[in-house]
């Protein structure tokens, strides 16, 4: 039976060849766009949902609504994230990266915020 670092560096090997397979297919794309004359679609975007909701906190340095993170993240990132999934991804990291508001439902806020205070 493998060991977990065998099998980390076999998993890691893989996602290395995966990121070249990606890194092809944009190129095909480019130079498809090129002689097509289309346009290339923008390329997606490598934060997550978690990183991109703290951020979004980070910038208005107040707690938010999860439908107002949501709003902002389509409108930076150009992501859609439905609230309702949004807020079960946030609920997740409580106490890790955001806190809940015990005054506003589905309010969070930055737990570095709470450990500066």
């Amino acid at each position: 039976m493998p060991t977990l670092e065998e099998v980390l560096r076999a998993k890691e090997a893989e996602l290395q060849q995966l990121q070249k397979e990606v890194d092809a297919l944009r190129l095909a794309m480019r130079l498809m766009a090129g002689a097509t004359g289309a346009v290339t679609p923008k390329p997606t975007s490598r934060i997550s949902q978690v990183g991109m909701a703290k951020a979004i906190l980070a910038e208005a340095s107040s707690e938010m609504h999860v439908k107002d993170i949501s709003a902002k993240i389509s409108e930076r990132f150009g992501t859609v994230i439905k609230p309702s999934y949004l807020a079960p991804v946030m609920y997740r990291q409580i106490d890790r990266v955001f806190y809940k508001s015990t005054e506003k439902p589905n309010t969070f806020g930055l737990i570095e915020w709470k450990k500066a205070a």
